[in-house]
């Protein structure tokens, strides 16, 4: 239903507040990995629109495949760092 769909969306936006907020950070997302597609979407990203793409990319691509948190301080500096993200967002 469009109800529970809205509810849904409410619960990962609280998901991606809160996580921000333990984790210390300016931005969050929660990703979805589609298996078939081997790619990457993002259902709520905290100050941005839907993102898209393959899941052998970047860090959170690292974080799909090592299925382990990662909080990095500077991810500009990390050398899985995919600068084309921050491009399309404009972060």
């Amino acid at each position: 239903s469009k109800k529970g769909k809205e509810e849904l969306n409410d619960l990962f936006v609280q998901i991606t507040e809160h996580a921000c907020t333990f984790m210390k950070a300016d931005r969050a997302t929660v990703f979805f990995y589609d298996k078939v597609k081997n790619m990457l979407w993002s259902k709520v990203a905290k100050g941005t629109k839907d993102i898209r793409f393959s899941a052998d990319t970047g860090i959170a691509g690292e974080v799909c495949k090592s299925k382990r948190v990662l909080n990095i301080k500077n991810p500009k500096t990390d050398p899985r760092f995919n600068a084309s993200i921050d491009k399309k967002t404009g972060y």
